[in-house]
């Protein structure tokens, strides 16, 4: 799975997710957790985390679907800490 966000003049910043929680390492991953307010729109259904060694950036045109995004004080949280 891969996290999207930031949609920009038909770009995304994508990144790939994981659910493999003892992997976790809070300075090279971003943590998603179900108690944010803005984890809903995200389209997960449990605790993951992104992969912050592989962001890239995607054309929206490619993308086959999109089950979720970051919105809210996530997506600003995650903007920041993406660079």
């Amino acid at each position: 799975m891969v996290l999207l966000a930031g949609e920009k003049d038909g770009w995304v910043k994508a990144a790939p997710l994981s659910a493999a929680l003892d992997l976790y390492r809070p300075g090279a991953h971003f943590l998603l957790r179900p108690d944010d307010p803005d984890f809903k729109a995200t389209g997960l259904q449990r605790t993951c985390y992104v992969n912050g060694d592989e962001i890239h950036d995607l054309a929206v045109a490619g993308l086959l679907k999109r089950l979720g995004r970051l919105e809210g004080r996530l997506a600003n949280t995650f903007q920041e800490w993406a660079g």
